[in-house]
């Protein structure tokens, strides 16, 4: 996987600002331009991190071309693979089955999007492109098919196993950019898109990539439309997203000049992607000139660092949280071609120095 494909970000565009943060209601705000001109450059060797490199068995049967999606629980990590496939390891690394196979039969699978899980009753959901979501149990045993709406979805469960579908804009004309619903498909509540635009060929776009618009914190879920500034926390009472903090950044894109977007990517600045735990909000900024880098907010004391953080001998591959399990931040990295990735997964208590 690539770290930053142009074609692949072009849904980004839009829309700094959208989702105005609002001061009045008192939410902690931060600068775009202040977190990126003042952070204070630390390495791995400045934190105080537990950090796990496992390596994933490489079998016959468990090649994995590239990421799509993944999934981390107490026992197992479930990967969606690029060819596609989903395939299940222990938390060792241990290649344990692959779940579902090609075809059109039951329990089989056509192209798929994204995987989740039930961490409670032991089952791993897998989203088919336009199509259905099959569940599996935890021993690969197909459990039956639920139908979902139109468009390219993540998902996450939330209380009383109501399902959040988050919505990629794709076509820029999407009305809904969350649904929070029954398994059965009865919707519960809509959220309006708010990354609307005008399409053109330029703002075609295939994948979300290692964006991911929700994660679970000490049970609570967090949601964020890629590159607005706004993040939010969901009432599971209220079924509402409530502010949780935003982020100034005066240098994004204008919704309103969305189509002259290519020639203005060089000179943006975009929240591309969130993660936090119980110390630290991490953002992920793309700066002009379209690099990607990765800011630590110190949720006390609300000092900046940039964490240089490379996996590989090449330094344009740095530790990016492209997956979340509760404080744990997970990343991969590819160190030989024909083995399989290595998993990166740190838990950051706070700076050393």
């Amino acid at each position: 996987m690539k770290n930053i494909n142009k074609p692949l970000l072009v849904i980004l565009l839009l829309m700094s600002g959208i989702c105005s943060c609002k001061r009045e209601n008192a939410l902690p705000v931060y600068s775009v331009n202040t977190i990126t001109s003042s952070a204070k450059e630390i390495s791995e060797k400045d934190l105080n991190a537990h950090i796990d490199h496992i390596q994933l068995e490489t079998t016959e049967k468990s090649l994995i071309a590239d990421f799509m999606d993944l999934v981390m629980t107490k026992e197992y990590f479930f990967i969606l693979t690029s060819t596609p496939k989903v395939l299940q390891f222990t938390r060792e690394g241990k290649f344990v089955r692959q779940i579902s196979m090609i075809g059109n039969g039951p329990g089989e699978h056509r192209q798929l999007f994204s995987i989740f899980v039930n961490e409670n009753s032991g089952r791993i959901f897998i989203a088919e492109i336009f199509g259905r979501i099959m569940e599996f149990d935890f021993d690969g045993a197909f459990i039956g098919a639920h139908k979902k709406g139109d468009g390219l979805s993540r998902f996450i469960f939330g209380k009383n196993n109501n399902l959040l579908e988050s919505v990629q804009v794709l076509m820029g004309n999407e009305p809904v950019k969350l649904y929070v619903m029954k398994m059965d498909g009865d919707t519960l509540k809509r959220f309006e898109n708010h990354l609307k635009y005008e399409f053109t060929i330029s703002s075609v776009s295939s994948s979300y990539g290692d964006y991911k618009s929700m994660f679970t914190l000490d049970g609570k879920i967090i949601y964020h439309q890629i590159s607005t500034d706004t993040v939010f926390t969901y009432n599971p009472n209220s079924l509402d997203l409530e502010p949780r903090y935003c982020f100034s950044n005066p240098g994004g894109p204008d919704a309103e000049d969305f189509k002259h977007f290519r020639e203005k990517m060089p000179e943006l600045y975009l929240i591309y992607d969130v993660a936090e735990d119980n110390n630290f909000i991490y953002v992920s900024v793309i700066s002009p000139p379209w690099k990607r880098d990765l800011y630590m907010i110190d949720k006390k004391s609300e000092k900046y660092y940039q964490l240089n953080f490379p996996l590989s001998d090449d330094p344009e591959k740095q530790f990016m949280p492209r997956w979340q399990y509760n404080n744990c931040l997970i990343d991969f990295v590819n160190k030989q071609d024909d083995i399989n990735p290595e998993l990166v997964i740190m838990k950051i208590a706070g700076i050393s120095r």
